[in-house]
């Protein structure tokens, strides 16, 4: 079998969607020969190329099939390391990436030829089983919540996937810059501000699946008040009775997780103080 190199750097995909400042600091210092000898990315070996030059044992022997397949699960076990690297600590288009994964390997597994010569059709049996192999895993991990409607329902045909719950959408917001000013000056009092930075709290306004829970330091009053404050002042598209649903799927309240149960019977705080901050923090973020 052809050998591959292993993949030894970010791939050029992770460099594409990473904003690290880090990346882009090393990147900048390399002038114009940044993407020599980067992988494309962590799957890219499976290729035309490495099908056609497959070394086919004579003999069909188990023993000979086991070794190719341990030769195979090798390269993939490393390549699938590599992708969970890459996509762990991607800090924006984490689902561009994953889909552009996806995107190749289906496209991999329509690619690889049915073949009369048994030899030739055991080993394309073996590479397909491993390239659905890594499909498994992504579909069966939390990080399915990023797979596209596309890729959602291709995948559907052989792995149940749950359809992800996404945060609150806005109407209308302030940009990046004003919003974490306006968190920091303004939240607080309700939300541990040492667990959940202001980007995490941002997304719960973006149509997002979850990447982290807020943490809620303050009561489950204060928070049934606040998101029903979102929907009356209309800074959030109507959830359509979802709202408590989708709180207990970003919220922790004192960190311990809720069920939408618990603010389905809460009643609202009626504390002055606390109304009064929660009313000015939405309708400064609220233009």
């Amino acid at each position: 079998m052809e050998e591959n190199k292993s993949q030894d750097n970010f791939s050029k995909l992770f460099k594409k969607y990473n904003d690290s400042n880090y990346v882009k600091y090393l990147y900048a210092n390399r002038r114009e020969n940044v993407d020599i000898g980067l992988v494309k990315h962590p799957f890219s070996f499976v290729k035309k190329k490495f099908i056609e030059n497959i070394n086919y044992s004579e003999s069909n022997s188990f023993e000979s099939l086991l070794h190719f397949k341990n030769e195979i699960d090798s390269k993939f076990t490393n390549a699938y390391n590599c992708f969970e690297l890459e996509y762990s600590i991607l800090t924006t288009d984490k689902s561009k990436y994953l889909n552009k994964i996806i995107n190749y390997l289906l496209e991999c597994i329509q690619a690889i030829p049915n073949s009369q010569n048994k030899e030739v059709e055991h080993h394309n049996s073996i590479i397909t089983y491993a390239i659905m192999g890594i499909l498994a895993k992504i579909s069966l991990s939390h990080i399915h919540i990023h797979i596209n409607k596309t890729n959602r329902k291709k995948l559907s045909k052989w792995y149940k996937l749950e359809e992800p719950i996404l945060s609150f959408e806005s109407i209308s917001i302030v940009g990046d810059k004003r919003f974490q000013s306006l968190y920091y000056d303004h939240m607080g009092s309700f939300i541990n501000q040492f667990n959940t930075d202001w980007y995490v709290f941002k997304a719960l306004f973006l149509g997002k699946p979850l990447e982290k829970k807020i943490d809620w330091k303050d009561g489950k009053s204060s928070l049934y008040f606040f998101i029903k404050l979102l929907i009356n002042s209309k800074v959030i598209v109507n959830p359509k009775n979802k709202h408590w649903q989708i709180t207990a799927e970003f919220f922790l309240v004192k960190n311990e997780t809720i069920s939408a149960s618990d603010m389905l019977n809460q009643k609202p705080t009626t504390d002055k103080r606390k109304i009064a901050k929660l009313k000015k923090f939405v309708s400064l973020i609220n233009w």
